[in-house]
Order: C-alpha cells, then sequence, then structure tokens
C-alpha cells in the first residue's frame, strides 16, 4: 500500500459531516481514534531509530493512536453507533477508543497523520467493510486506517519532512 501523509499539525475530531455540493449529497464521515497504536517496545524502537537521525535528534518522545476515517451511505442508528465504536476498539480497552483524538498538538510537539492515499483502497478497508456488513453495519462505505504520531518537541519542516520518510 502506498504511504502518504494526510495531516500534519493539530487535528480536531471532525464529527460526522454531511452537506451538498453541487446538487449532489457528500457522504458521511465519522472519525474514531484508539490509542496506542504502536506497543511500548515498538514506540521505544521507533524513538531510537529517530534519534539515530542528526535532524531529528532532539526528537524527546513519540505518541501514537490509529485514525479510523469511516465513509457512511447514510447516518447510523444509536445502535450501529454502538456496533461499530464496538468493532473499532480493543476487546480489553474500550476506554482507548474515543469519537475525539488522543493527541493533543501544541507548541510544543507536532502530530503527523500517516496512511493510504485517499484514492486508494487498501485491503485492510476490504476486510473491514466485509466485516462491517457481516454485522449488519451496511450503510459502512469504506473506513481507512490511519497512524497518528505526536513528536516532542515540535518539529520544524525539514525535520518534519524527515521523520515522515523514515
Amino acid at each position: 500500500p502506498s504511504r502518504h501523509a494526510i495531516s500534519m499539525g493539530g487535528q480536531t475530531n471532525k464529527r460526522a459531516r454531511t452537506g451538498k455540493a453541487n446538487g449532489a449529497a457528500k457522504p458521511a464521515l465519522l472519525h474514531f481514534y484508539r490509542k496506542p497504536a504502536l506497543s511500548a517496545s515498538a514506540a521505544a524502537t521507533l524513538l531510537r531509530k529517530t534519534k539515530a537521525d542528526p535532524a531529528l535528534e532532539a526528537v524527546a518522545a513519540i505518541d501514537t493512536e490509529f485514525c479510523f476515517t469511516v465513509e457512511l451511505a447514510a447516518e447510523l442508528t444509536a445502535d450501529e453507533a454502538q456496533a461499530l465504536t464496538w468493532l473499532l476498539a480493543e476487546t480489553y480497552e474500550a476506554d482507548c477508543t474515543a469519537p475525539t483524538s488522543f493527541l493533543a498538538a501544541g507548541r510544543g510537539a507536532t502530530v503527523v497523520e500517516i496512511g493510504p492515499r485517499l484514492s486508494y483502497e487498501s485491503p485492510w478497508c476490504t476486510n473491514a467493510v466485509a466485516i462491517c456488513r457481516a454485522c449488519g453495519l451496511g450503510k459502512v462505505v469504506r473506513i481507512e486506517r490511519s497512524r497518528r504520531y505526536r513528536v516532542t518537541p515540535a518539529l520544524k519542516d525539514k525535520a518534519r519532512e524527515g521523520f515522515v520518510a523514515s
């Protein structure tokens, strides 16, 4: 799959959005966030490898989360929304999944999101949509998963590009 930096900088949750553009209804989008995206050992390895780059040696911490972008054909009922949240949550850590990001960007941190290009439907998406349909969530058209990284301290443009490339 093609990796692509989706966003750089802080981003708040984009709740379900619907609207009309050129007379056509736009699909609704939901965002769910789950932390962490990497195990403690994988995050430590990423930090070590990041610090090995001279342009990134000042990085002190990297926090992670998954972002699930869900495209809907129509709004979900309360029961359907609960089922979708259950599917996206970790089995024993349901409180680690939320409709808002766990990673707040500020002056002292940079948030970078890396995931598939918008024009590319990943194999993960194909499987996730099939599971949703099997669970009666036929309104789910597409789900893409991206990784979000909060890097402390904040990165300048060149360092951010180096981080994304690594």
